[in-house]
Protein backbone atom coordinates (compact mmCIF):
# COMPACT_ATOMS: atom_id res chain seq x y z
CA UNK A 1 0.00 0.00 0.00
CA UNK A 2 1.36 3.47 -0.99
CA UNK A 3 2.10 5.42 1.45
CA UNK A 4 2.12 9.46 2.02
CA UNK A 5 1.84 11.85 4.58
CA UNK A 6 1.90 15.88 4.27
CA UNK A 7 2.38 17.39 7.11
CA UNK A 8 2.54 21.06 7.32
CA UNK A 9 3.31 23.32 10.44
CA UNK A 10 2.76 27.05 9.48
CA UNK A 11 4.36 29.45 12.47
CA UNK A 12 4.01 32.95 12.34
CA UNK A 13 6.10 35.08 15.72
CA UNK A 14 6.12 38.80 16.39
CA UNK A 15 8.07 38.91 18.82
CA UNK A 16 7.79 40.05 22.33
CA UNK A 17 9.71 41.28 25.40
CA UNK A 18 8.91 39.18 28.81
CA UNK A 19 6.97 36.46 29.82
CA UNK A 20 3.70 38.32 30.52
CA UNK A 21 3.71 39.19 26.63
CA UNK A 22 4.67 35.59 25.95
CA UNK A 23 1.68 34.33 27.95
CA UNK A 24 -0.32 36.51 25.74
CA UNK A 25 0.50 36.28 22.40
CA UNK A 26 -2.31 34.45 20.14
CA UNK A 27 -1.99 30.85 18.63
CA UNK A 28 -3.62 29.67 15.99
CA UNK A 29 -4.04 25.98 14.25
CA UNK A 30 -5.26 24.41 11.46
CA UNK A 31 -4.96 20.66 11.91
CA UNK A 32 -6.28 18.08 8.62
CA UNK A 33 -6.02 14.64 8.40
CA UNK A 34 -6.99 13.45 5.45
CA UNK A 35 -7.91 9.43 5.02
CA UNK A 36 -10.61 8.48 3.65
CA UNK A 37 -9.46 9.08 -0.60
CA UNK A 38 -12.64 7.98 -2.60
CA UNK A 39 -11.40 8.14 -6.07
CA UNK A 40 -9.64 4.94 -8.39
CA UNK A 41 -6.22 4.57 -7.29
CA UNK A 42 -5.81 6.22 -4.57
CA UNK A 43 -5.00 3.64 -1.65
CA UNK A 44 -5.82 5.57 2.61
CA UNK A 45 -3.67 7.16 3.96
CA UNK A 46 -3.74 4.90 7.53
CA UNK A 47 -2.59 7.06 10.39
CA UNK A 48 -3.65 9.96 8.78
CA UNK A 49 -6.59 10.31 11.18
CA UNK A 50 -4.72 9.41 14.48
CA UNK A 51 -1.82 11.88 12.93
CA UNK A 52 -4.15 14.90 12.88
CA UNK A 53 -5.99 13.69 16.19
CA UNK A 54 -2.90 13.21 18.08
CA UNK A 55 -1.47 16.42 17.05
CA UNK A 56 -4.60 18.26 17.87
CA UNK A 57 -4.56 17.09 21.25
CA UNK A 58 -0.66 18.17 21.73
CA UNK A 59 -1.39 22.05 20.68
CA UNK A 60 -4.22 22.35 22.21
CA UNK A 61 -1.62 21.57 25.34
CA UNK A 62 1.01 24.27 23.62
CA UNK A 63 -2.08 27.24 24.10
CA UNK A 64 -3.39 26.88 20.68
CA UNK A 65 -7.07 27.34 19.84
CA UNK A 66 -7.34 24.21 17.22
CA UNK A 67 -9.67 23.60 14.32
CA UNK A 68 -9.35 20.07 13.77
CA UNK A 69 -11.42 18.84 10.38
CA UNK A 70 -10.69 15.36 8.62
CA UNK A 71 -11.02 13.98 4.94
CA UNK A 72 -11.49 17.26 3.41
CA UNK A 73 -12.79 17.23 -0.31
CA UNK A 74 -11.26 19.91 -2.92
CA UNK A 75 -14.16 22.77 -1.83
CA UNK A 76 -13.67 22.26 1.59
CA UNK A 77 -9.56 22.41 1.88
CA UNK A 78 -9.65 25.27 -0.40
CA UNK A 79 -12.16 26.99 1.56
CA UNK A 80 -10.18 25.98 5.22
CA UNK A 81 -6.82 27.44 3.97
CA UNK A 82 -8.78 30.41 2.96
CA UNK A 83 -10.10 30.81 6.16
CA UNK A 84 -7.31 30.22 8.31
CA UNK A 85 -5.02 32.65 6.46
CA UNK A 86 -7.81 35.46 6.88
CA UNK A 87 -7.88 34.35 10.75
CA UNK A 88 -3.95 35.01 10.42
CA UNK A 89 -3.99 38.22 8.76
CA UNK A 90 -6.44 39.25 11.98
CA UNK A 91 -4.33 38.33 14.31
CA UNK A 92 -3.14 40.86 16.84
CA UNK A 93 0.58 41.52 17.85
CA UNK A 94 1.96 38.81 15.61
CA UNK A 95 1.38 35.51 17.65
CA UNK A 96 2.01 32.23 16.35
CA UNK A 97 -0.45 30.22 13.64
CA UNK A 98 0.24 26.50 12.65
CA UNK A 99 -1.15 24.27 9.59
CA UNK A 100 -0.82 20.65 10.25
CA UNK A 101 -1.74 18.24 7.15
CA UNK A 102 -1.46 14.51 6.95
CA UNK A 103 -2.96 12.90 3.51
CA UNK A 104 -1.57 12.77 -0.01
CA UNK A 105 0.90 14.63 -1.68
CA UNK A 106 2.88 15.27 -4.71
CA UNK A 107 5.51 17.14 -5.90
CA UNK A 108 5.58 17.91 -9.62
CA UNK A 109 9.97 18.14 -11.17
CA UNK A 110 9.90 21.83 -12.06
CA UNK A 111 6.34 22.86 -10.43
CA UNK A 112 5.22 23.25 -7.11
CA UNK A 113 4.20 20.57 -4.50
CA UNK A 114 0.72 19.61 -3.92
CA UNK A 115 -2.10 18.55 -1.42
CA UNK A 116 -4.30 15.79 -2.47
CA UNK A 117 -8.40 16.79 -1.06
CA UNK A 118 -9.71 13.44 -0.80
CA UNK A 119 -11.81 13.21 -3.92
CA UNK A 120 -9.39 14.49 -6.97
CA UNK A 121 -8.09 11.54 -9.29
CA UNK A 122 -4.57 12.03 -10.14
CA UNK A 123 -3.97 10.78 -13.39
CA UNK A 124 -1.53 13.29 -14.84
CA UNK A 125 0.73 16.36 -14.06
CA UNK A 126 -1.96 18.56 -15.72
CA UNK A 127 -4.72 17.17 -13.13
CA UNK A 128 -2.44 18.22 -10.05
CA UNK A 129 -1.95 21.42 -11.09
CA UNK A 130 -5.37 21.88 -12.08
CA UNK A 131 -7.57 20.11 -8.85
CA UNK A 132 -4.99 19.49 -6.16
CA UNK A 133 -3.88 22.64 -3.79
CA UNK A 134 -0.57 24.04 -4.22
CA UNK A 135 1.83 24.25 -1.33
CA UNK A 136 2.87 27.71 -2.57
CA UNK A 137 -0.98 28.96 -2.38
CA UNK A 138 -1.17 28.03 1.32
CA UNK A 139 2.37 29.74 1.53
CA UNK A 140 1.08 32.56 0.00
CA UNK A 141 -2.02 32.94 2.53
CA UNK A 142 0.35 32.70 5.34
CA UNK A 143 2.97 34.93 4.08
CA UNK A 144 0.09 37.77 2.97
CA UNK A 145 -0.02 38.29 7.10
CA UNK A 146 1.83 40.04 9.19
CA UNK A 147 4.25 37.67 10.75
CA UNK A 148 7.44 37.75 11.54
CA UNK A 149 8.29 34.11 11.08
CA UNK A 150 6.62 31.35 9.15
CA UNK A 151 7.09 27.60 9.68
CA UNK A 152 6.31 24.99 7.18
CA UNK A 153 6.85 21.15 7.85
CA UNK A 154 6.37 18.47 5.27
CA UNK A 155 6.07 14.73 6.68
CA UNK A 156 6.06 13.64 2.94
CA UNK A 157 7.33 12.20 -0.36
CA UNK A 158 6.20 11.45 -3.56
CA UNK A 159 3.37 9.29 -3.82
CA UNK A 160 2.05 6.66 -6.47
CA UNK A 161 -0.65 5.65 -5.57
CA UNK A 162 -1.03 2.51 -7.92
CA UNK A 163 2.01 0.34 -6.29
CA UNK A 164 2.89 -0.51 -2.83
CA UNK A 165 5.17 -2.36 -1.15
CA UNK A 166 5.29 -5.89 1.00
CA UNK A 167 7.30 -6.66 4.40
CA UNK A 168 5.37 -3.84 6.93
CA UNK A 169 7.02 -1.12 5.78
CA UNK A 170 4.92 1.28 3.03
CA UNK A 171 5.94 3.28 0.80
CA UNK A 172 5.62 4.72 -2.38
CA UNK A 173 8.01 3.65 -5.73
CA UNK A 174 7.95 5.92 -9.09
CA UNK A 175 9.38 8.90 -8.89
CA UNK A 176 10.46 10.03 -5.34
CA UNK A 177 10.62 12.99 -3.63
CA UNK A 178 9.12 16.77 -2.89
CA UNK A 179 10.75 19.14 -5.20
CA UNK A 180 12.77 21.57 -3.06
CA UNK A 181 10.67 25.03 -2.28
CA UNK A 182 11.68 28.59 -3.30
CA UNK A 183 10.55 29.96 0.82
CA UNK A 184 9.34 33.66 1.00
CA UNK A 185 11.32 36.19 3.47
CA UNK A 186 11.05 34.86 6.87
CA UNK A 187 9.69 31.23 6.56
CA UNK A 188 11.56 27.88 7.32
CA UNK A 189 10.61 24.58 5.74
CA UNK A 190 11.17 21.15 7.68
CA UNK A 191 10.50 18.03 5.63
CA UNK A 192 10.36 14.21 6.93
CA UNK A 193 12.16 13.17 4.47
CA UNK A 194 15.33 14.95 1.89
CA UNK A 195 14.46 15.87 -1.67
CA UNK A 196 13.98 12.82 -3.36
CA UNK A 197 13.45 10.14 -0.95
CA UNK A 198 10.60 8.43 0.64
CA UNK A 199 8.89 9.84 4.31
CA UNK A 200 7.33 6.10 5.96
CA UNK A 201 5.13 4.77 7.88
CA UNK A 202 5.83 1.54 9.97
CA UNK A 203 2.36 -0.76 9.49
CA UNK A 204 0.90 -1.27 12.79
CA UNK A 205 1.76 1.88 14.03
CA UNK A 206 -0.95 4.79 14.72
CA UNK A 207 1.16 7.44 13.49
CA UNK A 208 3.65 7.63 10.66
CA UNK A 209 7.01 7.85 11.52
CA UNK A 210 7.88 11.47 11.47
CA UNK A 211 4.77 12.06 13.32
CA UNK A 212 5.12 9.64 16.06
CA UNK A 213 8.40 11.36 16.93
CA UNK A 214 7.87 14.78 16.04
CA UNK A 215 4.75 15.02 18.65
CA UNK A 216 6.45 13.84 21.18
CA UNK A 217 9.47 16.13 20.94
CA UNK A 218 7.18 19.35 20.37
CA UNK A 219 6.00 18.42 24.10
CA UNK A 220 9.13 18.52 26.16
CA UNK A 221 8.96 21.35 28.42
CA UNK A 222 11.25 24.35 28.29
CA UNK A 223 12.44 23.60 24.21
CA UNK A 224 12.06 26.24 21.24
CA UNK A 225 10.77 25.05 18.35
CA UNK A 226 14.21 24.69 16.68
CA UNK A 227 15.35 22.24 19.47
CA UNK A 228 12.34 20.21 19.02
CA UNK A 229 13.24 19.86 15.37
CA UNK A 230 16.41 18.51 15.58
CA UNK A 231 15.37 15.91 18.22
CA UNK A 232 13.18 14.93 15.71
CA UNK A 233 15.03 14.72 12.64
CA UNK A 234 18.15 12.64 15.82
CA UNK A 235 14.87 10.50 16.25
CA UNK A 236 13.89 9.81 12.45
CA UNK A 237 17.58 8.82 11.57
CA UNK A 238 17.65 6.58 14.52
CA UNK A 239 15.02 4.73 13.57
CA UNK A 240 14.94 4.33 10.03
CA UNK A 241 18.74 2.84 10.72
CA UNK A 242 17.53 0.58 12.89
CA UNK A 243 15.14 -0.62 10.57
CA UNK A 244 17.56 -0.65 7.78
CA UNK A 245 16.10 1.96 5.47
CA UNK A 246 16.86 5.58 4.70
CA UNK A 247 14.70 8.73 5.85
CA UNK A 248 16.70 12.07 6.84
CA UNK A 249 14.69 14.87 7.75
CA UNK A 250 15.33 17.93 5.78
CA UNK A 251 15.63 21.73 6.43
CA UNK A 252 15.12 24.89 4.59
CA UNK A 253 15.60 28.32 5.79
CA UNK A 254 17.34 30.31 8.90
CA UNK A 255 17.22 27.69 11.52
CA UNK A 256 17.96 30.50 14.08
CA UNK A 257 14.25 31.94 13.43
CA UNK A 258 13.00 28.44 15.15
CA UNK A 259 15.33 29.20 18.03
CA UNK A 260 13.01 32.12 18.62
CA UNK A 261 9.46 30.64 19.53
CA UNK A 262 8.41 29.71 22.67
CA UNK A 263 6.99 25.84 21.87
CA UNK A 264 5.41 26.67 26.12
CA UNK A 265 3.21 29.69 26.48
CA UNK A 266 5.25 31.64 29.04
CA UNK A 267 8.64 29.69 29.29
CA UNK A 268 11.75 31.59 28.42
CA UNK A 269 14.20 30.24 25.96
CA UNK A 270 18.17 30.21 27.08
CA UNK A 271 20.15 32.62 25.99
CA UNK A 272 21.04 33.30 22.55
CA UNK A 273 24.09 30.95 20.84
CA UNK A 274 25.01 33.02 19.14
CA UNK A 275 27.09 36.51 18.89
CA UNK A 276 25.78 39.82 16.36
CA UNK A 277 27.34 42.74 16.33
CA UNK A 278 25.29 44.52 14.45
CA UNK A 279 21.91 43.59 12.19
CA UNK A 280 23.73 43.74 9.46
CA UNK A 281 26.45 41.37 10.78
CA UNK A 282 26.83 37.72 10.76
CA UNK A 283 26.32 35.38 13.35
CA UNK A 284 29.20 34.29 15.29
CA UNK A 285 29.61 30.74 17.12
CA UNK A 286 32.33 30.89 20.31
CA UNK A 287 34.99 27.99 19.06
CA UNK A 288 36.53 26.65 22.37
CA UNK A 289 40.20 26.43 22.95
CA UNK A 290 42.05 22.67 22.05
CA UNK A 291 44.47 20.15 20.38
CA UNK A 292 43.41 18.47 17.10
CA UNK A 293 45.30 16.49 14.37
CA UNK A 294 45.62 18.57 11.26
CA UNK A 295 45.24 16.81 7.80
CA UNK A 296 44.64 13.50 6.30
CA UNK A 297 45.72 10.00 7.08
CA UNK A 298 47.35 7.58 4.32
CA UNK A 299 43.79 5.30 4.18
CA UNK A 300 42.08 8.69 3.73
CA UNK A 301 44.42 9.54 0.89
CA UNK A 302 44.18 6.34 -1.09
CA UNK A 303 40.59 6.51 -0.49
CA UNK A 304 40.89 9.68 -2.57
CA UNK A 305 42.86 8.71 -5.32
CA UNK A 306 40.59 5.55 -5.46
CA UNK A 307 37.59 7.69 -6.00
CA UNK A 308 39.69 9.48 -9.13
CA UNK A 309 41.56 12.29 -7.16
CA UNK A 310 45.01 13.08 -8.25
CA UNK A 311 47.78 11.65 -5.72
CA UNK A 312 49.75 14.84 -6.37
CA UNK A 313 47.06 17.24 -5.46
CA UNK A 314 46.10 14.86 -2.08
CA UNK A 315 49.78 14.92 -0.54
CA UNK A 316 49.22 18.49 -0.11
CA UNK A 317 47.20 17.53 2.94
CA UNK A 318 50.01 15.82 4.29
CA UNK A 319 51.94 15.69 6.79
CA UNK A 320 49.16 15.03 9.52
CA UNK A 321 50.05 16.97 12.42
CA UNK A 322 49.21 17.85 16.04
CA UNK A 323 48.43 21.61 15.66
CA UNK A 324 46.99 23.20 19.39
CA UNK A 325 44.44 26.16 19.76
CA UNK A 326 45.32 27.94 22.63
CA UNK A 327 42.71 30.57 22.83
CA UNK A 328 39.14 31.00 22.13
CA UNK A 329 37.87 32.69 19.24
CA UNK A 330 34.54 33.71 17.38
CA UNK A 331 33.62 32.35 13.59
CA UNK A 332 30.80 33.01 11.33
CA UNK A 333 27.80 30.08 11.75
CA UNK A 334 27.86 30.53 8.02
CA UNK A 335 29.70 31.92 5.45
CA UNK A 336 29.18 35.67 5.15
CA UNK A 337 25.93 36.01 2.49
CA UNK A 338 25.20 37.89 -0.50
CA UNK A 339 22.62 40.14 1.31
CA UNK A 340 25.64 40.94 4.18
CA UNK A 341 27.89 41.78 1.45
CA UNK A 342 25.14 43.69 -0.23
CA UNK A 343 25.22 46.06 3.18
CA UNK A 344 28.92 46.42 3.11
CA UNK A 345 29.06 47.82 -0.69
CA UNK A 346 26.54 50.01 -0.32
CA UNK A 347 27.74 51.57 2.81
CA UNK A 348 30.99 51.37 1.87
CA UNK A 349 30.86 52.16 -2.17
CA UNK A 350 33.27 49.48 -2.56
CA UNK A 351 34.30 48.39 -6.56
CA UNK A 352 33.80 44.99 -7.24
CA UNK A 353 34.54 45.27 -11.19
CA UNK A 354 36.87 43.17 -13.04
CA UNK A 355 34.76 39.63 -13.46
CA UNK A 356 34.59 36.97 -12.04
CA UNK A 357 36.23 32.83 -13.14
CA UNK A 358 32.49 30.63 -14.42
CA UNK A 359 32.16 27.36 -15.71
CA UNK A 360 34.63 28.08 -18.19
CA UNK A 361 37.46 28.21 -16.15
CA UNK A 362 38.40 31.80 -17.05
CA UNK A 363 37.27 35.51 -16.24
CA UNK A 364 34.00 36.17 -17.65
CA UNK A 365 33.78 40.05 -17.41
CA UNK A 366 29.93 39.90 -17.33
CA UNK A 367 29.95 37.89 -13.92
CA UNK A 368 30.21 39.36 -10.65
CA UNK A 369 28.82 38.87 -7.18
CA UNK A 370 25.51 40.25 -8.11
CA UNK A 371 25.26 37.94 -10.94
CA UNK A 372 27.55 34.63 -10.63
CA UNK A 373 26.17 33.08 -13.73
CA UNK A 374 23.50 31.64 -11.33
CA UNK A 375 20.51 32.79 -9.37
CA UNK A 376 20.94 33.64 -5.68
CA UNK A 377 18.81 34.53 -2.84
CA UNK A 378 20.50 37.31 -0.30
CA UNK A 379 20.45 34.36 2.12
CA UNK A 380 22.75 32.25 0.04
CA UNK A 381 26.69 32.74 0.45
CA UNK A 382 28.47 35.58 -1.42
CA UNK A 383 30.67 33.96 -4.18
CA UNK A 384 32.72 35.78 -7.26
CA UNK A 385 34.92 37.77 -4.00
CA UNK A 386 37.89 37.32 -4.04
CA UNK A 387 41.14 37.20 -1.21
CA UNK A 388 41.31 41.21 -1.83
CA UNK A 389 37.69 41.86 -1.72
CA UNK A 390 37.30 39.41 1.75
CA UNK A 391 40.05 41.84 3.82
CA UNK A 392 37.78 45.15 2.62
CA UNK A 393 34.86 43.32 3.85
CA UNK A 394 36.14 42.50 6.73
CA UNK A 395 37.93 46.59 7.42
CA UNK A 396 34.77 47.74 6.82
CA UNK A 397 33.08 45.24 9.50
CA UNK A 398 35.68 45.96 11.94
CA UNK A 399 35.05 50.04 11.24
CA UNK A 400 31.27 49.81 12.05
CA UNK A 401 31.76 47.76 15.16
CA UNK A 402 34.66 48.79 16.57
CA UNK A 403 35.69 44.60 16.76
CA UNK A 404 38.59 42.60 15.46
CA UNK A 405 37.43 40.93 12.33
CA UNK A 406 39.36 38.76 10.01
CA UNK A 407 39.96 36.04 8.01
CA UNK A 408 40.45 32.66 9.84
CA UNK A 409 43.68 31.48 10.08
CA UNK A 410 44.15 27.25 8.39
CA UNK A 411 44.32 25.90 11.05
CA UNK A 412 41.44 27.41 12.90
CA UNK A 413 39.07 26.72 10.19
CA UNK A 414 39.57 23.10 10.19
CA UNK A 415 39.79 22.67 13.83
CA UNK A 416 36.53 24.56 13.97
CA UNK A 417 35.37 22.51 10.95
CA UNK A 418 36.47 19.25 12.60
CA UNK A 419 34.44 20.44 15.70
CA UNK A 420 35.87 17.83 17.97
CA UNK A 421 35.85 14.88 15.08
CA UNK A 422 38.86 12.72 14.20
CA UNK A 423 36.47 11.65 10.58
CA UNK A 424 36.90 12.52 7.28
CA UNK A 425 33.52 14.64 7.57
CA UNK A 426 32.28 16.11 10.47
CA UNK A 427 29.49 13.41 10.09
CA UNK A 428 31.32 10.53 9.96
CA UNK A 429 34.04 9.21 7.22
CA UNK A 430 30.77 8.31 5.05
CA UNK A 431 33.51 6.41 2.94
CA UNK A 432 30.16 5.55 0.40
CA UNK A 433 28.30 8.93 0.42
CA UNK A 434 25.24 8.37 2.00
CA UNK A 435 24.84 11.40 4.40
CA UNK A 436 26.07 14.02 1.97
CA UNK A 437 22.78 15.43 1.32
CA UNK A 438 22.02 16.06 4.87
CA UNK A 439 25.16 18.15 5.80
CA UNK A 440 26.51 19.83 2.95
CA UNK A 441 25.74 21.11 -0.71
CA UNK A 442 27.84 19.18 -3.19
CA UNK A 443 27.32 18.15 -7.18
CA UNK A 444 24.23 16.29 -6.45
CA UNK A 445 21.64 14.71 -8.75
CA UNK A 446 19.70 18.33 -8.57
CA UNK A 447 22.57 19.90 -10.10
CA UNK A 448 21.99 17.09 -13.29
CA UNK A 449 18.66 18.28 -13.82
CA UNK A 450 20.25 22.25 -14.73
CA UNK A 451 22.22 19.95 -17.66
CA UNK A 452 26.10 21.33 -16.05
CA UNK A 453 29.00 19.99 -17.41
CA UNK A 454 29.50 16.83 -15.49
CA UNK A 455 30.91 15.90 -12.69
CA UNK A 456 31.22 12.98 -10.21
CA UNK A 457 27.80 13.27 -8.53
CA UNK A 458 26.47 12.84 -5.70
CA UNK A 459 23.98 10.17 -5.48
CA UNK A 460 21.06 11.71 -4.02
CA UNK A 461 19.25 15.31 -4.04
CA UNK A 462 20.15 18.58 -1.95
CA UNK A 463 17.47 20.30 -3.37
CA UNK A 464 19.91 22.99 -4.52
CA UNK A 465 21.61 23.14 -8.62
CA UNK A 466 24.39 26.04 -6.96
CA UNK A 467 24.77 27.43 -3.93
CA UNK A 468 22.15 26.90 -1.52
CA UNK A 469 20.64 29.31 1.24
CA UNK A 470 22.46 29.44 4.58
CA UNK A 471 22.31 27.12 7.18
CA UNK A 472 19.94 24.85 5.20
CA UNK A 473 22.00 21.45 5.89
CA UNK A 474 23.02 20.14 9.25
CA UNK A 475 25.47 21.99 11.54
CA UNK A 476 28.85 20.41 13.04
CA UNK A 477 28.85 19.91 16.78
CA UNK A 478 30.13 23.46 17.19
CA UNK A 479 26.79 24.65 15.53
CA UNK A 480 28.91 25.34 12.38
CA UNK A 481 26.70 25.02 9.18
CA UNK A 482 28.49 24.75 5.77
CA UNK A 483 32.23 23.76 6.67
CA UNK A 484 32.19 21.48 3.67
CA UNK A 485 29.96 22.58 0.37
CA UNK A 486 28.27 25.42 -0.77
CA UNK A 487 30.98 27.70 -1.13
CA UNK A 488 35.09 27.17 -1.00
CA UNK A 489 36.14 29.46 2.38
CA UNK A 490 38.78 31.57 1.53
CA UNK A 491 40.97 31.88 4.72
CA UNK A 492 44.13 33.75 6.06
CA UNK A 493 47.36 31.65 5.00
CA UNK A 494 49.16 31.71 2.35
CA UNK A 495 49.60 28.80 0.31
CA UNK A 496 52.33 25.85 0.80
CA UNK A 497 52.57 22.92 -1.34
CA UNK A 498 52.59 20.46 2.24
CA UNK A 499 52.65 20.59 6.06
CA UNK A 500 56.40 20.55 6.23
CA UNK A 501 57.68 22.93 8.67
CA UNK A 502 53.74 23.97 9.33
CA UNK A 503 53.02 26.14 12.45
CA UNK A 504 51.62 23.79 15.45
CA UNK A 505 49.96 27.09 17.50
CA UNK A 506 47.58 27.89 14.84
CA UNK A 507 48.64 30.61 13.91
CA UNK A 508 48.02 31.70 9.79
CA UNK A 509 51.23 30.70 7.71
CA UNK A 510 52.69 33.22 6.02
CA UNK A 511 55.36 33.76 3.67
CA UNK A 512 57.99 36.03 1.99
CA UNK A 513 56.11 36.15 -1.05
CA UNK A 514 52.66 35.09 -0.91
CA UNK A 515 51.28 34.86 -4.51
CA UNK A 516 48.53 32.12 -3.93
CA UNK A 517 45.82 32.05 -0.86
CA UNK A 518 44.06 29.06 0.92
CA UNK A 519 40.69 27.86 0.15
CA UNK A 520 38.96 25.25 2.17
CA UNK A 521 35.96 23.32 2.67
CA UNK A 522 34.72 22.45 -0.84
CA UNK A 523 31.53 24.03 -2.84
CA UNK A 524 28.63 23.21 -4.83
CA UNK A 525 30.37 22.71 -7.67
CA UNK A 526 32.82 19.93 -6.43
CA UNK A 527 32.17 16.14 -6.34
CA UNK A 528 31.96 14.24 -3.20
CA UNK A 529 35.94 12.75 -3.24
CA UNK A 530 36.61 16.94 -2.49
CA UNK A 531 33.68 17.09 0.58
CA UNK A 532 36.14 16.51 3.10
CA UNK A 533 37.51 18.22 5.89
CA UNK A 534 41.16 18.03 4.96
CA UNK A 535 40.58 19.74 0.94
CA UNK A 536 42.98 22.77 0.54
CA UNK A 537 42.92 24.14 -2.78
CA UNK A 538 45.02 27.62 -3.88
CA UNK A 539 43.89 30.72 -5.66
CA UNK A 540 45.74 34.31 -6.19
CA UNK A 541 44.43 36.71 -4.12
CA UNK A 542 43.02 39.10 -6.51
CA UNK A 543 40.78 36.27 -8.27
CA UNK A 544 37.41 35.32 -7.91
CA UNK A 545 35.51 32.26 -8.85
CA UNK A 546 31.97 31.53 -8.71
CA UNK A 547 32.46 28.74 -6.21
CA UNK A 548 34.26 30.66 -4.09
CA UNK A 549 33.02 32.99 -1.05
CA UNK A 550 34.49 33.16 2.95
CA UNK A 551 33.57 33.20 6.45
CA UNK A 552 34.84 35.94 9.18
CA UNK A 553 36.67 35.15 12.63
CA UNK A 554 36.74 37.34 14.92
CA UNK A 555 38.97 37.75 18.38
CA UNK A 556 37.37 36.76 21.41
Amino acid sequence: MARLVWLVLAVALWMVAGADAARAEERLALVIGNKGYTREGWMPVIPAEADARDMAAVLRGLGFEVTELVNLDRRRLLSAVQTFGERVKAMKGGGIALVYFSGHGVGLPGNDNYLIPIDVGVRSAAEIERDALSLGFLLRQLGAAPNRLNVVILDACRDDPFTSSGGGVNYAKGVEGFQPTRLPEGTILHSAASPGTRARWIEGRDNSLYTAHFKREIAVPGRSLQEALTATEEAVVAEANQREFVQTPWFEGRLSLASRVWLKPGEQLPPPKYVQDCADCPELVKIPAGSFEMGSGEEERKWYVSQGGNEEFVAREAPRHRVTISREFLLGRTEVTRGQFAAFVNDSGYPTTGGCSGFERKTDEKLSWQDPGFSQTDQDPVVCVSWEDAQAYLRWLSGKTSKSYRLPSEAEWEYAARAGTTTWRYWGDDKNNTAICAYANGFDETAMTENLPMLDVVNCSDGYAHTAPAAIFKHNNFLLHDMLGNAWELVDDCFHISYTDAPSNGMTWAAERCESRVLRGGSWYYPPRVLRLAIRITMPPGDRSFTSGFRVARTF
